[in-house]
């Protein structure tokens, strides 16, 4: 087929039900013949399978070479011919986590870049851009080979996550689950505190851990462990750093590591926690949002990863008197339905000012608390958000007094004004 190798032998149907005959089965290889034909077999036709014992294989079209670890390394792809590089013109997480995907991560947390290698191979792939749903980065718009002008010295490189939370709506927390030999497992909670969980959120593309528990996302149980009594000072770059044993213990009983990790997201010089200059972590640091091309969009992207509604504005009211130096930036280009500011496109800039850099104003509410008799009355309506401004009355149905504010305004902070209203009931003496 034109391949340098195979990365893995799938079973089961991967691709769809086959049809028509089965020509192959017992077929034995030692890996160093040059065709099928040339291994052993029972036969041409000769079987004992049916189609839901179809194989398929993934052949290797890309690889990651000279990284400190088997899930990192500067990204090599395969025309068919020889291995070659990829520009880093426009290389974002996007395009790196299309990569990631084809060695059976989940995603990629540093669109990194790595020197030319000495061997000067040749950059067969440039402007390349990503939606973030192909199997293969060939499937991704680019330019072809004989087309390739690249404007930088370096070359497209990546480090991919191969630890994930799952069970989890919101993702920065989960269960922690680790890639190893080919599928997915889980961590025994054995001598796992916060310093283990530093590392994990760091290794997943968070700036640090907030919270580490046990059980909360449990699952069904099933996944195999993969790691237990892991031990870590919290400085390390990944888990592999850390010391551990890998394998099954049947010393541990079934207790998986749950972490909650600092979103990779904040906002600064805020007056209330809905509004302020947007900050992002990316590939291993704090970075502003320069505000070219900055819009509603982007922004709603940003409210949605910091648990607000949609965004109202792309001015906040924020102390403009503290200044900050702008270490690094980057402009952002969202669709606006993305779930997270790393599923937007992105590129780094140099040329980006104090004044210029993003600021958003997040649309948030504040939570109604009925009174857990369920006797007091709503008199306005009843609506599923708050916004700051809204306000809400409250009265008792007869037989019963009102105790606490009958009127209360939610506040700018998300809060109500007043005293919560209770129903008592009345008493004849």
């Amino acid at each position: 087929m034109g391949f340098p190798g195979a990365i893995r032998a799938i079973q089961r149907k991967p691709y769809g039900n086959a049809t028509g005959p089965i020509h192959l089965g017992s077929v034995r290889c030692t890996g160093l013949e040059e065709s099928l034909d040339s291994c052993q077999h029972a036969g041409i036709g000769v079987h004992n399978c049916s189609h839901g014992q179809d194989i398929g294989i993934d052949c290797k079209s890309a690889r990651l070479v000279d990284g400190l670890s088997s899930s990192e390394g500067r990204v090599e792809v395969y025309n068919g011919n020889a291995w070659g590089t990829i520009c880093l013109d426009d290389w974002d997480l996007l395009d790196a986590s299309v990569i990631c995907r084809q060695f059976g991560f989940e995603q990629a947390v540093q669109a990194a870049e790595f020197t030319v290698p000495v061997d000067g191979q040749e950059i067969l792939m440039t402007d390349l851009e990503c939606v973030g749903n192909e199997t293969t980065v060939f499937e991704c718009q680019h330019t072809e080979p004989e087309d390739v002008r690249c404007r930088h010295q370096n070359v497209a490189g990546v480090k991919c996550a191969n630890v994930r939370l799952v069970d989890s709506s919101k993702g920065n927390e989960g269960r922690l689950e680790v890639f190893l030999d080919g599928e997915w497992g889980v961590v025994c909670s054995n001598s796992w505190g916060l310093n283990e969980s530093e590392v994990a959120c760091r290794q997943l593309g968070f700036p640090t851990a907030i919270k580490v528990t046990q059980g909360k996302f449990s699952g069904n149980g099933s996944s195999p462990i993969h790691l237990y009594s892991v031990k870590c000072r919290g400085v390390e770059r990944d888990l592999e750093s850390c010391q551990r044993e890998v394998g099954k213990n049947d010393d541990c009983t079934y207790k998986t590591v749950d972490v909650v990790c600092a979103k990779r997201v904040h906002l600064v010089n805020a007056i209330s926690s809905n509004e302020g200059r947007v900050e992002v972590f990316l590939n291993g640091s704090w970075r502003m949002v320069c505000g070219d091309g900055w819009d509603i969009q982007d922004a709603t992207v940003i409210c949605r990863e910091l648990g607000f509604g949609e965004a109202l504005s792309t001015i906040a009211t924020i102390d403009r008197g503290v200044k900050r130096e702008v270490l690094a930036a980057f402009n952002l280009r969202c669709a606006g339905d993305e779930k997270a500011v790393i599923d937007c496109r992105y590129d780094a800039t140099s040329d980006c000012s104090l004044e210029e850099v993003a600021e958003v104003r997040c649309a948030s509410e504040c939570v109604l608390h009925r009174d857990s008799s369920n006797v007091v009355m709503l008199i306005s309506d009843e609506q599923a958000a708050y916004l700051p401004g809204d306000s809400v009355e409250y009265a008792c149905p007869d037989g019963y007094h009102l105790s606490g504010s009958s009127e209360r305004l939610c506040r700018s902070d998300f809060t109500w004004s007043g005293v919560p209203a209770v129903c008592h009931e009345d008493f004849l003496y």
